[in-house]
């Protein structure tokens, strides 16, 4: 049996990997990321974790940028 796994999984996969494991999202993470969110395109689950994950960890400048034009790209595409 194949599990497929969800594309937004990744990005909880980043974040989630620990203290010592994770890293923040690239810019064009945090923007892929931000659509998907956006376009209601997670699982209920997996935003919660995402959303929990970024608290603890504090967005850098590069992840706010990418949910910023994210967001603008939804409002006005």
């Amino acid at each position: 049996m194949t599990s497929i796994e969800h594309p937004f999984a990744q990005f909880v996969r980043i974040l989630g990997k620990g203290r010592k494991g994770s890293r923040s999202l690239t810019y064009q993470e945090a923007l892929d990321a931000m659509g998907m969110i956006l376009r209601g395109k997670t699982e209920d689950v997996q935003l919660g974790a995402f959303m929990m994950l970024l608290r603890v960890k504090e967005e850098n400048a590069d992840e706010l940028a990418g949910f910023t034009q994210a967001t603008k790209d939804f409002i006005a595409p």
